[in-house]
């Protein structure tokens, strides 16, 4: 499994509705995720109301991605075995 991100920033057609009324653009995170020649994408949205940032979001993503090539590695030793 490999995991991976980019920030990208969305620019809608229409100003988003939150809590800053009238933003034209908003940045997210771009999450990739690829097993056994499948790619799947999806996009981490932090909120504000629960704390969470970009830079939170991507910590949260690099620990999942380093336990997940934790977890191949170990998988690959046992089945070489």
């Amino acid at each position: 499994m490999k995991l991976t991100w980019k920030r990208q920033t969305i620019r809608p057609r229409t100003p988003l509705r939150d809590l800053a009324m009238g933003r034209r653009e908003k940045e997210t995170i771009i999450i990739q995720l690829e097993h056994d020649g499948v790619t799947g994408f999806g996009e981490a949205v932090p909120s504000e109301l629960y704390g969470q940032t970009l830079d939170s979001c991507e910590k949260t993503l690099a620990a999942v991605a380093s336990c997940s090539a934790m977890i191949r590695s170990r998988s690959s030793r046992s089945s070489s075995g």
